[in-house]
């Protein structure tokens, strides 16, 4: 007995075959970063941040600075759809800012602002400047 497959059955399993699972685009703002930052009140000190990519254009992640002897650090949370990026900070005193960043050759730089009542100390607003771990 012969077996005929017909023609439609091979060009789907051929397709199947040379498809492979969709990969979510990178993302250059994810990854770890460590650099200087520069507080208008507080002076120069050491930034740190980690970013994250769940999904799409999604930004999450961590941060953590020292300046004039003190370490503050906290969450953020943006999107990576426009540059600059823009990320949502918060701190574990309570505090919320933000901070507008450019990326380009594994360097994040760019300002950012603590608003309302509660800051986050000793940080109030400045620059950062970090390079890629």
């Amino acid at each position: 007995m012969r077996w005929r497959v017909p023609l439609m059955s091979v060009f789907a399993i051929a397709l199947h075959l040379g498809c492979s699972s969709p990969t979510r685009p990178a993302v250059p703002a994810a990854g770890s970063w460590a650099g200087t930052v520069t507080d208008g009140a507080s002076g120069s000190g050491t930034f740190q941040l980690v970013l994250e990519n769940p999904s799409g254009t999604q930004l999450v992640g961590t941060w953590s600075a020292t300046v004039a002897g003190q370490t503050v650090q906290g969450t953020a949370s943006g999107s990576a759809v426009t540059s600059p990026n823009l990320l949502n900070l918060s701190c574990t005193g309570g505090g919320v800012g933000t901070m507008t960043f450019t990326v380009g050759a594994d360097r994040i730089s760019g300002p950012y602002f603590f608003f309302g009542q509660v800051r986050c100390p000793p940080l109030n607003d400045g620059s950062v400047d970090l390079a890629r771990r």
